[in-house]
């Protein structure tokens, strides 16, 4: 309901105090124009968002998924520049690594029973050391054709992008309204001795749900690197595990786990996204911009009754 209620807020102010942020032109056969270049600039947030819904609902957390984006791209990128293979193998190659960082923090928390904060910790400092390690500190092309597709194509006049932003959210929609797992999944967050006591898989479902997000990670690193043709190990990803986890909170997940709000995660990404560009529009300066986003979360989570304590937790493990 909030976020629904929040995002025709943004869209009246931005009708009334920015005239043409709703007009789309059709440019050498693409669609172009302010409300699409916010969706375009937050396409790599939702998917991230909604690999971070997915961790949440199960009462966790992952505060990797910045450092993962930043491997993954580096990954593709060294394979395309270094070895000379293109195609869909950088592609691949960003996909694994991603799922592969995923699946690590996942044996962290399900395996070796480390706390989900503790553990994302650790990815975090290892992937972006990882990254910064493989190239250096130093940027690494990242020109290949497909990847390039990907980022700056599109599917007659929709961005490739807006695409597989809407992939992702359907898929992992579909995943916890109908498939049995999905719906298990959401069972972790409300009680994991119970789920466990029920016959419900709590490790290796646990470890999924970390390898999805991972991979949906990957995805948003490829796109946001093959954009600027440029993989950066240092600045890619920085900080959108925050983003993120906001998005999750103003959509309507609990921190408590045991609600996987995708649609109104990938609704609070786009309203964060939206507001933030209209901030920018109107001349605010960018710490201010920062200071805003701050407020929205610690409102969002009073309205939607995220709790202190559950902040406090940073998710269970």
């Amino acid at each position: 309901m909030l976020p629904g209620v929040c995002m025709a807020l943004v869209v009246m102010v931005a009708a009334v105090c920015t005239p043409g942020f709703f007009s789309i032109t059709i440019v050498h056969g693409r669609a172009v124009g302010a409300v699409l270049d916010v969706l375009l600039n937050g396409a790599p947030v939702v998917i991230v968002s909604v690999g971070m819904c997915l961790v949440i609902a199960t009462g966790a957390i992952d505060l990797s998924t910045g450092s993962v984006m930043a491997l993954s791209a580096v990954a593709g990128a060294t394979l395309a520049s270094q070895s000379g293979l293109g195609g869909p193998w950088p592609i691949a190659a960003a996909l694994l690594c991603g799922l592969t960082c995923g699946v690590v923090s996942g044996v962290l928390v399900a395996w070796l029973g480390l706390p989900a904060v503790v553990a994302t910790l650790v990815t975090m400092v290892g992937c972006r050391g990882a990254a910064q390690a493989i190239t250096s500190g130093l940027n690494r092309p990242f020109q290949d054709p497909l990847s390039g597709w990907l980022a700056n194509g599109s599917v007659g006049v929709l961005p490739v992008p807006l695409l597989i932003a809407g992939l992702t959210v359907l898929a992992a929609w579909l995943f916890v309204r109908i498939w049995p797992l999905g719906l298990m999944l959401q069972t972790l967050g409300d009680s994991r001795d119970a789920a466990r006591r029920s016959g419900v898989p709590v490790l290796a479902l646990a470890l999924a749900t970390f390898g999805i997000a991972g991979l949906c990670s990957a995805i948003a690193g490829v796109l946001v690197c093959a954009d600027i043709q440029t993989a950066d190990p240092n600045s890619t990803g920085l900080a959108i595990e925050l983003d993120a986890i906001l998005a999750v909170v103003i959509g309507g997940g609990s921190l408590r786990g045991g609600r996987a709000a995708v649609l109104g995660a990938a609704l609070g990404a786009l309203l964060m996204q939206a507001a933030t560009v209209l901030l920018d529009i109107w001349g605010v300066a960018p710490g201010l911009i920062l200071v805003t986003k701050a407020l929205v979360a610690v409102a969002g989570a009073r309205a939607l009754g995220g709790g202190s304590a559950a902040l406090a937790q940073g998710g269970r493990s």
